[in-house]
């Protein structure tokens, strides 16, 4: 019998989600505009689109879908779940991908003593100074009116 030699290509990859625009952080992706569709976010990233999957509070999103607050994306490849985000849009406090007036009205209520989950106390922190206050709704505010735009940073923020 003659000895026979056989070459397997190996490739491994990790299993992440990657982007070369955003900052993935342990837990979020917080670098996300308002009014991004599922596939805009999709095409933002460096996975293959067909394997990420994007959730809202349990249900799965179309790439029509506007991506919000509080949205989980997901690395899935062979039905395989390798990681998971949390999306937080900076100034989208109710997590409908849009920043308004009731997110405004939502900060409000928490500088004045009311809650937020996790996710939500993060949107909100426009200033970037870890902390939800009467600073960041001025943020949002302004951002609203065309004043000034949240995902720009300011010279003194660089």
């Amino acid at each position: 019998m003659e000895d026979r030699i056989y070459t397997i290509d190996v490739k491994i990859s990790d299993m992440k989600l990657k982007s070369d625009l955003h900052t993935i952080e342990p837990k979020h992706i917080q670098t996300i505009h308002d009014n991004q569709s599922v596939l805009d976010v999709k095409q933002q990233m460096t996975n293959p689109q067909e394997h990420l999957v994007f959730y809202r509070n349990g249900s799965k999103l179309e790439d029509t879908d506007i991506v919000g607050s509080g949205v989980i994306i997901k690395l899935v490849v062979d039905h395989q779940e390798y990681d998971e985000k949390t999306i937080i849009v900076k100034g989208d406090v109710n997590g409908d991908g849009r920043i308004g007036v009731v997110d405004i009205i939502s900060v409000r209520s928490y500088v004045l003593g009311g809650t937020l989950t996790d996710w939500q106390r993060l949107a909100p922190d426009v200033n970037a100074d870890q902390k939800v206050g009467v600073a960041d709704l001025i943020g949002i505010r302004s951002h609203i009116l065309g004043s000034k735009n949240i995902f720009e940073k300011n010279e003194d923020e660089q």
